[in-house]
């Protein structure tokens, strides 16, 4: 799906520039509303991680949050992971259900992932920012300009690739099995 500029301005509006505040993030996202109509939501689902974790349910996920912890964030679910998730990890689907991923792209360069909801909603974690709930194109313009979605796998196969990514990234099994015990110790 490419995008098709009638909300251009918006778009602008909603890149925010990086040092605002988390906590006034979803007011400033209000207030660009009164000048730019939009039907953005904030979600009362939060994540103290990104786009990729919330939309994979990683950030749920005791493994994932150690994983990303004990290696200093060098091996985690981003920008790499999920270009290594599209090279034949990922089915794409061309018509997306409640559930699909939603994966932004500018030009060929993936750039946002969110989760489609209720039809021609996308529910999304804004980087370190909030999750919000929008229609498709109500996302800052760096997010991109083409729209491509892929079934979403569960949550046992989400941490299963993570960990076949970690492998793949020079993590070796008996790191990734001290690390599984360590979080099965903890209270």
């Amino acid at each position: 799906m490419r995008w098709d500029h009638a909300n251009n301005a918006l778009r602008i509006a909603l890149d925010l520039p990086a040092n605002t505040l988390i906590g006034e993030h979803a007011a400033r996202v209000a207030e660009i509303g009164s000048a730019y109509p939009h039907t953005i939501i904030l979600n009362a689902g939060q994540s103290d991680l990104t786009c990729v974790p919330y939309a994979l349910r990683l950030d749920k996920d005791a493994t994932y949050r150690a994983i990303a912890v004990e290696f200093d964030r060098e091996v985690f679910a981003g920008p790499k992971f999920v270009e290594w998730l599209l090279i034949d990890k990922l089915d794409e689907v061309q018509r997306p259900s409640l559930g699909s991923l939603a994966l932004y792209f500018y030009e060929a360069d993936w750039r946002h992932i969110g989760v489609v909801g209720s039809p021609g909603r996308i529910t999304s974690k804004w980087g370190t920012f909030p999750v919000y709930d929008h229609n498709p194109w109500e996302v800052p313009l760096t997010y991109g300009d083409h729209l491509r979605f892929y079934k979403k796998p569960s949550p046992e196969d989400a941490i299963a690739l993570f960990l076949d990514y970690c492998r793949s990234e020079g993590i070796c099994d008996q790191d990734i099995t001290d690390i599984q015990a360590e979080v099965e110790k903890a209270p």
